[in-house]
């Protein structure tokens, strides 16, 4: 018997197919169908963001300290 909220070994074999197939997808539909190499890329960036959601880590804040303070100053003063 199955656990409940398992997926199944060819459910997860399909899900590994299909990110394999991104960029093959994105491609094949956007730029060969409709000839839009932008919406392609759009596409493919759709796909690897829609495969990563809940992956992803959360953005965090860095910690201020003195060293921070200099990397600003020299981050400014560095086109002069």
């Amino acid at each position: 018997m199955q656990e409940t909220g398992r997926k199944s070994v060819a459910g997860d074999r399909f899900e590994l197919a299909l990110k394999m197939a991104a960029p093959y997808l994105a491609v094949g539909l956007f730029w060969c169908l409709l000839n839009s190499a932008w919406l392609a890329i759009l596409a493919y960036h759709a796909q690897i963001l829609w495969w990563s959601r809940g992956s992803l880590p959360k953005p965090a804040i860095p910690q201020r300290t003195p060293v921070m303070l200099l990397i600003a100053i020299m981050a400014l003063a560095g086109p002069l």
